[in-house]
């Protein structure tokens, strides 16, 4: 279940900065987020004119049976109540306003190995301080988490491109159009998220059948590459046989000779 709320002017530095800044796992506040407070001042001041042209600001969480998560600045990724249940999103922005859930598909994972999924997200490209309010934010996070767990085995196939149907595109729309035009604020390429590749990584594709995700491509299938390697060493080694016509020209030939 995918929680969407429409952020405000006021609101969207709290989203970059993290208005909850509490350490998942510790409990202590951080100063992580006010780094990013540059990046919300001057898309502040168009949003009101951006929202009428569909590029409107969102914040999402998403629920998974009994548990929500989330990612803000300073916080990384944060595990709470449904707001279902508490009413609240405990780290959305102050005052943001939930416009509405959208139920994305069904899993049949395990609670460990969703646990497995989250927490590689948490320590490889979702951290506390990697949060990035164009190319690395809340929905980049629920998009990324919902296509691990939606198509955790089918991500394990070099030729599968999962896609996530039922999740909203003008959700993260301003932060798409913010990137195509190079809103990096100084930092490399390699800070914009790839949904599809981090997904990937969560469920331990590389570990699973063997590819090299560092390259690009999403790699190739490893095993495969060896097969042909131990193979072609044996074909190799073996010596071609003539057939009966070839030896009997080969007879000829030397009668000539």
């Amino acid at each position: 279940m995918l929680h969407i709320f429409e952020l405000h002017a006021d609101n969207l530095s709290q989203e970059a900065q993290g208005q909850t800044s509490t350490n998942s796992s510790s409990g202590e506040d951080t100063p992580e987020g006010s780094a990013q407070s540059s990046q919300a001042t001057p898309a502040r001041r168009f949003l009101p004119f951006l929202r009428t042209i569909g590029l409107g600001t969102y914040h999402t969480s998403i629920q998974i049976r009994s548990k929500c998560y989330s990612f803000a600045a300073g916080a990384g990724v944060t595990q709470s109540h449904p707001p279902s249940t508490s009413g609240v999103d405990r780290y959305a922005p102050s005052n943001a306003r939930h416009q509405e859930s959208v139920t994305l598909g069904t899993t049949t994972l395990s609670q460990g190995k969703i646990n497995e999924v989250v927490n590689k997200l948490r320590e490889t490209t979702f951290t506390a301080t990697s949060y990035h309010l164009m190319n690395r934010n809340c929905n980049h996070f629920t998009t990324t988490l919902a296509m691990a767990l939606l198509h955790y085995d089918q991500l394990t196939d070099p030729q599968c491109r999962p896609k996530l149907d039922q999740y909203p595109a003008w959700v993260n729309r301003l932060a798409r159009t913010g990137t195509g035009l190079g809103c990096l604020n100084g930092e490399g390429v390699d800070v914009i998220c790839n949904p599809e590749r981090e997904a990937r990584v969560a469920v331990g594709a590389e570990e699973r059948v063997g590819w090299d995700l560092t390259k690009p491509g999403n790699g190739n299938a490893v095993s495969a590459t060896d097969s042909k390697k131990g193979t072609s060493g044996t074909n190799s080694n073996k010596k071609k046989e003539l057939t009966e016509e070839q030896k009997k020209m080969l007879a000829k030939l030397k009668k000539k000779g």
